[in-house]
């Protein structure tokens, strides 16, 4: 079974992705759409302020959906579904990388750094 959920604003080259029901997708221009897993419907699609190119995948960490700009922003979203972005960073380099979590590190990948973040929890 094969079935289309979406035909407009897709991405260029991130891949989707799927976290709690919900499938997100970013695509130039700073557009994030997000789908119901279940039944497809869309839940939202916005344009979020770091309006640039984007070649990263979003990924998942706990409850947070994070997005690497090109331009090097990177926007951190609580999943749900609405729209809340509850961070926005500049990392001062260009973000072509998906970011990738080991263990409760963050590594963000720019032209000319590594970056780990990690809770001081």
């Amino acid at each position: 079974h094969v079935e289309i959920l979406e035909k407009r604003n897709l991405p260029e080259v991130p891949s989707p992705l799927v976290h709690q029901g919900r499938i997100y997708m970013i695509k130039n221009g700073g557009i994030i759409t997000c789908l119901d897993l279940g039944s497809g419907q869309r839940l939202f699609r916005k344009r979020i302020s770091a309006s640039g190119s984007y070649y990263a995948s979003p990924i998942a960490v706990g409850e947070n959906i994070f997005l690497a700009s090109r331009q090097g922003i990177v926007t951190v979203l609580r999943a749900g579904d609405e729209l809340d972005v509850i961070g926005e960073n500049d990392l001062s380099g260009k973000i072509m990388a998906t970011p990738a979590v080991a263990g409760e590190t963050l590594f963000i990948r720019t032209d000319g750094h590594l970056f780990a973040f990690s809770s001081n929890d």
